[in-house]
């Protein structure tokens, strides 16, 4: 670990190490840590990418680059910046930085350039890549699309990144760890999008993704795509989509813990409304729910690719509720090892399909039976 007294070093973790300002020297081959494996991929943060040159501007269209080495040079390069500015951080330790629409900054590394925190107004051109942020986490406002790349936050006071309502924000290969509340937030009808990328040891949910209106919440508009997305070790739920259209492709959503008053953690839950098509998809070891689908439709998986979806060794195996009128379907699904329950279906649901899918090995789990709001000992249940 560095400290605030050493001099900042960017690691690289793909193929050399570079010291800023050195030259590069060979490094071993990358070991990929367990928990930001997916599949054959390796989510996060891609240190080594981020320590090129000082002026790392690939890649986003700048109408001026403004070189900044301290924090006080930063203050007064946001001030004059306009849309189309660049701002490239050098090695070192920055406070909070507030971006116009438009505006990118850009940092040599989340190995050694560090803000407090950031927020952005969404637009053309807004980006911030290459950085380390604190208790600031990030927050993204405006209607325009921004992007947050190769950026990790770790120990943020609130969310990690937020998403304010009606933004749309693109984050990718980044890492959100340690937040006080939630990994990711947002709301209204914008778009979230999430590639390759860890959410992790926060201390609510992982991701809380929804679409609020006055409205009907159905006609919201909210979008949400996660692509190659690692969601472990959160408490409450790992992944909560509420009234809003979601694609999921090679997500992990497993670990989530017991959080406070030892609440036990879902994996996946969508409810009202919500539209989601998932394949790709793997939700395990869960001290709750593994999937819950209340008043949503969903297509899940796929019958060309058996085991495209997963829901394995969580507390309950699958709940469908208040599925009336809704479309649910799981293809080439494997639900096994799951206590107590595999696959609930509630009664009114008339519109749910398996095909080429498994419901297998449901562990027996003991039960409370209350009669009268008093415990009358427990039940053992066990279904397929």
């Amino acid at each position: 670990m560095e400290g605030r007294g050493t001099a900042p070093v960017c690691v690289g973790v793909l193929a050399m190490a570079v010291s800023c300002g050195s030259e590069p020297t060979a490094a071993p081959e990358p070991v990929c840590p367990a928990e930001q494996r997916i599949g054959s991929a390796c989510v996060g943060v891609p240190a080594s990418a981020m320590c090129r040159d000082a002026s790392w501007t690939e890649g986003v269209t700048c109408s001026s680059v403004v070189e900044v080495g301290a924090a006080s040079e930063l203050t007064a390069a946001l001030a004059a910046a306009g849309s189309g500015t660049c701002i490239t951080l050098g090695p070192g330790w920055y406070g909070s930085a507030e971006l116009g629409a438009g505006v990118a900054l850009l940092g040599r590394g989340a190995g050694c350039v560090h803000v407090q925190g950031v927020t952005m107004a969404a637009g053309d051109g807004s980006v911030l890549r290459g950085v380390a942020l604190g208790s600031g986490g990030v927050v993204v406002t405006g209607a325009g699309p921004a992007r947050v790349e190769a950026v990790r936050v770790e120990g943020s006071a609130v969310d990690g990144v937020q998403v304010a309502d009606g933004a749309s924000v693109e984050v990718v290969q980044s890492e959100i760890v340690g937040s006080h509340r939630y990994g990711l937030s947002a709301s209204g009808p914008g778009e979230t999008t999430v590639r390759e990328s860890l959410i992790t040891r926060s201390g609510g949910p992982g991701a809380w993704l929804t679409c609020e209106t006055e409205g009907d919440p159905c006609q919201c508009g909210g979008k949400v795509v996660l692509d190659t997305v690692v969601v472990r070790k959160n408490t409450i739920v790992g992944l909560e989509l509420e009234s809003v259209e979601a694609t999921l492709d090679n997500v992990d959503v497993g670990d989530q813990e017991l959080g406070a008053g030892y609440q036990p953690g879902g994996g996946v839950e969508a409810i009202r409304c919500a539209r989601v098509t998932a394949k790709g998809l793997r939700i395990h070891d869960n001290t709750n729910f593994g999937l819950l689908l209340d008043d949503s439709d969903a297509t899940l998986g796929d019958s060309n690719d058996p085991g495209g979806v997963e829901v394995r060794g969580n507390s309950i195996g699958v709940a469908v509720m208040h599925a009336k009128d809704r479309h649910i379907a799981f293809e080439g699904a494997d639900i096994e090892d799951n206590g107590g329950v595999g696959l609930f279906i509630q009664s009114n649901a008339s519109r749910v399909m398996l095909a080429t899918s498994a419901i297998r090995r449901t562990r027996k789990i003991g039960v409370p039976v209350l009669m009268g709001g008093v415990s009358a000992g427990k039940s053992r249940l066990a279904t397929a």
